[in-house]
């Protein structure tokens, strides 16, 4: 599993082709299926870093811009909406919830289920 949660948040930390960050950026499309990816590769590595002292930078950087980069596209009032705003307020939510689990190495729900898929 350490490899493919890493190449994700990797290619998705870099912006790279196909990355949900990429698409929301350059063509104003959210991909649910990638947005969905993107999530669950966070949550391995939170899951997997959670007694981690020390974190490696791009991972950190990474979750930093994730968290406050969608939330600040999605809250613009010409951003193009697919889905109600109570979709996208859980998404946000969802990666804030995330940022704070890397950050602190405390999950913040009990038995994660408040991991639940966003519906």
């Amino acid at each position: 599993m350490s490899e493919g949660y890493l190449q994700t948040l990797q290619r998705e930390f870099q912006a790279g082709e196909g990355s949900f960050v990429l698409r929301l950026r350059s063509d104003l499309q959210w991909d649910r299926q990638a947005f969905g990816n993107l999530v669950s590769a966070m949550q391995a590595c939170c899951r997997e870093h959670e007694s981690t002292q020390v974190l490696d930078r791009w991972m950190a950087e990474g979750f930093w811009y994730t968290q406050w980069f969608v939330r600040s596209w999605v809250d613009h009032p010409n951003f193009p909406r697919t889905y109600t705003q109570d979709y996208y307020q859980k998404a946000c939510t969802r990666l804030d919830d995330l940022a704070q689990w890397f950050f602190s190495g405390i999950n913040p729900y009990e038995g994660e289920s408040g991991f639940d898929p966003i519906e």
